[in-house]
């Protein structure tokens, strides 16, 4: 009999993970605080904007004029938390980007698409401060 034929074959090799890990929990959590603080920066930008129908009453009742302007610690209040929610999406895809050691492991969905809206959100409120 030859050789190659009596070894036995290369077996595969098992994942001997036994369920997530610190990183993996880690990058779990920083995408749900993530979108968290993008949710919160969402309610607090919309707090901050005047309401139409306040101007409204006060122009038909009293015949004063109400501001049509957002409030501005609202506002700065509201981009800060948007630019925390981008850090820690950063954080978070940045432990992710550790854990790639096998063809299995993947990048966050979670984590790139808060990162991708903070961005946005993060460069409205620029755009908006300085013009």
């Amino acid at each position: 009999m030859a050789y190659w034929l009596d070894k036995e074959q290369p077996t595969k090799k098992t994942d001997q993970r036994k369920g997530p890990d610190g990183i993996t929990k880690f990058v779990k959590f920083t995408s749900f605080t993530s979108w968290l603080l993008i949710v919160i920066s969402i309610v607090v930008t919309d707090a901050a904007r005047p309401s139409s129908l306040d101007v409204a009453i006060l122009d038909s009742k009293w015949g004063k004029t109400a501001t049509n302007t957002f409030r501005s610690d609202l506002v700065t209040v509201g981009m800060f938390v948007c630019f925390v929610a981008v850090m820690f999406a950063i954080i978070g895809l940045a432990a992710n980007s550790q854990r790639h050691k096998r063809k299995t492991d993947k990048y966050s969905i979670a984590l790139i698409t808060a990162f991708i809206v903070g961005l946005i959100g993060s460069s409205a409120y620029i755009f908006f401060l300085f013009t």
